[in-house]
């Protein structure tokens, strides 16, 4: 197998609340490989954008700040870069679609300028050579007239056209990893579907894609390797086929249960259908997580083993879970 692109070993993350430090990311590791597209997933506040920031090194400090493990891209330690180093990693060796364009793209400067500075920068290319590329970027993702959106400043779009915008500026650089945070929120179904085939199409030329979405529809058509991740830790992940089809964690068959479509059947007049299968509960907010697994109080199959936390251990080829009582079938 090839070197991966992206290796993270033992990551923590602490957040400093108002009760004191408290993990938003512990123990997570991977590898992406060229090629690759790896989907993290779970319920909003599981740690799924932390991590991606961790990755960036772009972390708000304060009040949060990695404590402990390593970050390789191609090979280079992410935590051991200055300043300068950081800019040289970003954007060409990995690269970052955000979830929330409006705070990722500066409202001051035109999208020319922000779409043309890291082609100028990582390439060499000249103003207009970088405008020609970013031009093209914005219309492989369905923008009607490039050049004027080019003109324009972020507040002047709309919500989904700001959203193609951050896409256009992240794939125009090709980078070797590219991390997409829920790149299809805010986009109709027809151009979610254009967006999925842009970063497959990416992954194809030998770019590995970390795709973060809460979608189990979007991650069985486009990911090759699923990771659960549940209260800042990943808590299964295998085979995209074996996740979405056997899943070993109670956390991740709740997951897929509630992404379920329901089908109608036919009742009896004036009867109700049954209840869609949810998971009770929430996510345990930082500075409140249980010790031990972290599910244990929203899991139908805890046992009193479950006050200690479970590592994450092989339950079949390839399939890993962290729970003491994994179940098939």
């Amino acid at each position: 197998m090839s070197q991966p692109l992206l290796s993270v070993r033992d990551l923590d993350v602490e957040i400093e609340t108002d009760t004191g430090p408290a993990l938003a990311v512990a123990g997570v590791g991977f590898d992406l490989h060229p090629g690759e597209m790896l989907a993290l997933v779970g319920e909003s506040g599981c740690g799924k954008s932390m991590t991606a920031l961790a990755l960036m090194q772009l972390l708000p400090r304060p009040p949060a700040r990695v404590t402990r493990g390593t970050i390789r891209i191609e090979g280079v330690d992410a935590l051991a870069l200055d300043a300068r180093g950081l800019e040289d990693l970003r954007g060409r060796r990995i690269g970052m679609i955000f979830q929330e364009p409006m705070t990722s793209l500066n409202p001051v400067l035109t999208i020319e300028r922000q779409m043309t500075e890291g082609l100028v920068r990582h390439f060499g290319l000249s103003a207009r050579e970088a405008r020609a590329r970013a031009e093209a970027a914005l219309a492989d993702v369905r923008i009607v007239d490039p050049a004027d959106v080019m003109r324009r400043h972020p507040h002047q779009l709309s919500g989904g056209m700001r959203q193609r915008v951050m896409i256009a500026a992240a794939i125009a650089l090709e980078p070797a990893v590219l991390i997409a945070d829920e790149p299809t929120t805010a986009l109709d179904v027809t151009v979610q579907a254009q967006v999925l085939d842009l970063l497959a199409g990416l992954r194809d030329r030998g770019s590995a894609v970390l795709m973060i979405t809460h979608d189990l529809g979007v991650v069985a058509e486009t990911a090759d390797r699923v990771a659960v991740m549940y209260a800042g830790r990943i808590v299964e992940t295998a085979d995209v086929a074996v996740v979405l089809g056997n899943p070993a964690h109670p956390y991740a068959q709740g997951l897929l249960a509630s992404h379920l479509t329901p089908r109608a059947e036919p009742r009896a007049p004036g009867s109700f259908p049954p209840p869609l299968p949810v998971i009770p509960g929430t996510v345990p907010p930082l500075g409140r997580r249980p010790g031990g697994c972290a599910f244990r109080d929203r899991c139908p199959r805890a046992i009193p083993r479950c006050a200690e936390a479970p590592p994450l251990v092989e339950v079949g080829p390839g399939h890993a879970a962290a729970c003491w009582r994994p179940f098939h079938g």
